[in-house]
């Protein structure tokens, strides 16, 4: 996400592991997307570090710790884009709930270029919402009418998505298990803080969809 985003408590301590050269490379200059934090990656893999507590690391577990760090925040990326495409189609949703509850409308007439403004008005203030909200209710459309219809419309662009999601996750569970193969304390600790992180970021999403 932006480099704005809130820090996690872990990236506010002092970094006291002796990470490698190398690594320090990698976590300044990490291969993620152009909207993605590099702040909040480099967080994560202390977050991923402390979970695993040690001595003496060799240069390996940090290798692996940047591998399961980069395969997790791949993970969590794609779940908020994931809650971001149906956030995205809200206006969309709106507009179809309120042709749905005008009913037939000649193209082109007043009452059908009058749904954008509606649209604008459930979005602007709480009343303007309330009072849409109402409309629908008026029809019979359940409290959760928007989002259920925004849904259906980002549908096609979930399914795309969810591909990508169920392989990253192969991807990180295969990992974590290669990892529990070799220490199963240190595997499950690893998986329990990647899994943790991932969770949170959906939580995250949701939250704010909701208040929205």
């Amino acid at each position: 996400m932006a480099e704005n985003v809130k820090q996690t408590p872990s990236s506010t301590i002092p970094q006291s592991y002796p990470v490698p050269r190398y690594i320090q490379g990698q976590l300044a200059h990490p291969p993620i997307g152009p909207n993605e934090s590099v702040a909040e990656f480099r967080a994560l893999f202390y977050d991923l570090a402390s979970a695993v507590q040690a001595g003496h690391r060799a240069a390996a577990e940090y290798a692996m710790l940047f591998q399961a760090t980069l395969l997790t925040f791949r993970t969590m990326g794609l779940e908020r884009i994931r809650s971001a495409i149906i956030q995205h189609m809200r206006p969309e949703a709106v507009v179809a709930l309120i042709r749905l509850t005008d009913g037939a409308v000649e193209r082109n007439s007043t009452a059908y270029f009058e749904v954008n403004d509606h649209r604008k008005e459930y979005f602007s203030n709480k009343e303007g919402k309330a009072k849409i909200e109402a409309r629908f209710a008026s029809m019979g459309y359940a409290a959760d009418a928007v989002d259920v219809e925004a849904f259906q419309l980002a549908l096609p662009s979930l399914a795309l998505v969810d591909r990508q999601i169920n392989a990253a996750q192969k991807q990180l569970m295969a990992f974590l298990r290669e990892i529990d193969r070799r220490d199963a304390k240190r595997g499950e600790d690893l998986r329990r803080a990647a899994l943790g992180a991932v969770s949170r970021a959906g939580l995250e999403m949701t939250l704010e969809r909701e208040a929205n």
